[in-house]
């Protein structure tokens, strides 16, 4: 894939997080209001996130997992009512690190499917992803559209992690975590 493709998806993922998906974006994110504009921290959500076999309390926008995660984190998400959230068309995950109290603007790394044209090529609920050494099914890239061999946090480091999935009823969650 040329470079001029993966700097559009690098802008269309920006694009999608900077004016909140769903209910916030990255740039008002907050732990302690839970958002902006018509979202809060007790909205119900539909989408469940497990990094490294911790799970994300059900339910809930936005969590923290309070064990650590490894530097080469396996993925996983479920969706909790799929006849409320309809067909999937796409999954969208983007990393950014802690900075300055707040979050990053720039993501660390873009996670989608190879193949972001086709709705049953998207990421599948309650499978696990390796983002250390990913399948040919997704696709890892660093804030500058470069792909990557796989994803590799940094040691001591607070992250944030959106993952959007585009549907019929469209859901974006927030899973703040950190690396030992």
């Amino acid at each position: 894939m040329n470079s001029k493709w993966n700097k559009t998806i690098v802008a269309l993922c920006g694009l999608l997080l900077s004016t909140g998906c769903s209910y916030f974006g990255v740039s008002s994110f907050s732990m302690d209001s839970g958002g902006s504009g018509s979202g809060s921290s007790d909205r119900e959500c539909l989408v469940d996130v497990w990094l490294d076999s911790n799970a994300c309390e059900h339910g809930q926008v936005w969590c923290e997992i309070s064990s650590s995660v490894s530097r080469t984190p396996k993925f996983k998400y479920a969706i909790n009512d799929a006849d409320q959230m309809g067909r999937v068309k796409s999954v969208i995950i983007n990393v950014f690190r802690e900075f300055n109290d707040g979050w990053s603007s720039n993501a660390d790394f873009i996670v989608i499917a190879t193949d972001t044209n086709d709705p049953k090529a998207q990421m599948k609920p309650t499978k696990v992803y390796d983002f250390g050494s990913p399948s040919e099914t997704i696709k890892i890239m660093d804030g500058s559209g470069n792909t990557l061999e796989g994803m590799k946090l940094e040691a001591g480091m607070k992250y944030l992690m959106n993952v959007a999935v585009s549907a019929d009823k469209s859901q974006t969650c927030g899973v703040v975590f950190f690396t030992p």
